[in-house]
């Protein structure tokens, strides 16, 4: 196999990996045991991180460290799962909801055979707040019955899903593509009995969000808050979405448990044929990746590092000062949306067709906007460079990360009065997590 992506992900994106997966079986054995320890990827990006390490630690000759499992969990299915063990899910549910209705964050926590008790009246028509979030988790009649009943449900089914995982060990190592480890902090906080740690490629509190679940988080590739120059790998900050569209198959996101009439548990994600989706050859990048991972041998051990410095600062230059081929080779699939949601938003978008500020708009729509850049203006290689010039000057400005914050505050508060005024298209839209759209 060739082509611009399959060489990328062999030659560039492989040896980054190949560390990766050195650096976490490191964690893995200073976390203890392979009898006190098990490593838990986290669907769904997980599942594929689970691949490459399982790949990578027998070429290597390096053993898994500890018992490995597939762990069937999201933000909002460890949200549901914490809601009455931590006040932390509550915060998470609010402000992934911000600019939604009542009726469609009740339709996040209902089964789906009571959706309807959701739809139509004034919850359609009432943004979600504190107070509203409350009258749903603890009002009276058959709607809050409902959800109290669905969210019980989830935590119990979720609970006998992670003892089934854990198998006993001591320590839960979750494995996640990154970047915050806010899955890692709900489950913390709501299975206080175990004791945690998360590896992740990268580490960000891009947000400045609290963190204090952060000492027991590490971001194997990189850890920033923002790009910076001399450390090549936190490029990705600035085309996340690469790392997500490199790992997560074409599999729903994890939104709810089933219990089977034998006990079992299954997530929604777990439909019929799902393992021969993961490891399904298809995406180029991840093919190349899986291939690097396959030809190493226990001798290189020796230049893994070196071998990834350098592919760390071509990976770099791709991203930040990206030429035709780059974007070709690193254009992923339209992201997923998360949290519920349903659709997807692109990533790169054509600009044939478009005029001078149709190209722009699509520069500041864009999930990476260098990539966009390249496509979009007339003189690209000036324009990146003037793009990284005005990225540079306004990291530097003091409170930079509040002052982002505060302007994001402000506009979906402004978001939830114009759905409670008129519902439209735009106002339903997602919030993708950009780390790039920060910075």
């Amino acid at each position: 196999m060739s082509g611009p992506a399959y060489d990328a992900g062999r030659t560039v994106l492989g040896p980054v990996i190949a560390r990766f997966v050195r650096n976490l079986r490191l964690q893995a054995a200073a976390a203890g045991t392979s009898d006190e320890v098990a490593l838990l990827f986290c669907a769904r990006g997980g599942l594929r991180l689970r691949l490459a390490y399982e790949a990578g630690v027998q070429a290597l000759g390096i053993g898994s460290g500890g018992h490995v499992a597939d762990l069937m969990v999201s933000r909002l299915m460890a949200a549901k799962a914490t809601l009455r063990r931590t006040p932390y899910a509550t915060e998470v549910l609010l402000r992934e909801c911000a600019g939604r209705s009542l009726a469609e964050a009740a339709e996040l926590l209902l089964p789906p055979d009571r959706i309807d008790l959701a739809r139509g009246g004034v919850l359609e028509r009432t943004p979600l707040d504190r107070s509203g979030l409350r009258l749903l988790l603890e009002g009276e009649g058959a709607l809050a019955s409902a959800i109290r009943i669905e969210v019980a449900s989830q935590a119990g089914a979720f609970a006998a899903h992670l003892s089934e995982c854990a198998a006993g060990r001591r320590h839960l190592l979750l494995v996640d593509t990154g970047l915050y480890g806010g899955t890692m902090r709900l489950l913390e906080e709501g299975f206080p009995d175990a004791e945690w740690s998360c590896s992740m490629i990268g580490r960000s509190n891009h947000s400045g969000a609290d963190a204090p679940h952060f000492p027991r988080t590490a971001g194997l590739v990189f850890e920033a808050d923002r790009t910076v120059g001399h450390r090549p790998a936190t490029a990705l900050l600035r085309h996340w979405h690469l790392v997500e569209g490199l790992f997560e198959p074409a599999l729903p996101s994890v939104t709810r448990l089933k219990r089977g009439e034998d006990g079992s548990i299954a997530a929604n994600l777990q439909v019929p044929g799902w393992r021969d989706i993961v490891a399904a050859r298809g995406n180029a990048l991840f093919d190349g990746v899986m291939d690097h991972l396959a030809a190493l041998r226990p001798s290189d051990l020796t230049t893994l590092d070196a071998q990834a410095d350098a592919a760390e600062r071509v990976l770099a230059r791709m991203i930040l000062r990206p030429g035709p081929g780059d974007v070709v080779a690193l254009a992923t699939a339209p992201r997923s949306w998360d949290f519920g949601r349903n659709g997807a938003s692109p990533v790169i978008s054509p600009v044939g067709g478009l005029g001078p500020r149709g190209r722009l708009w699509s520069v500041r729509r864009s999930l990476w906007r260098e990539g966009q850049i390249r496509l979009a203006v007339p003189c690209p290689g000036l324009a990146l460079q003037a793009f990284a010039l005005g990225r540079m000057l306004f990291e530097s400005v003091p409170g930079r990360t509040r002052m982002v914050d505060r302007i994001r505050t402000a506009l979906r508060r402004r978001l939830a009065l114009r759905t409670w005024r008129k519902r439209s298209a735009d106002s339903a839209a997602p919030r993708i997590v950009n780390p790039s759209q920060a910075h």
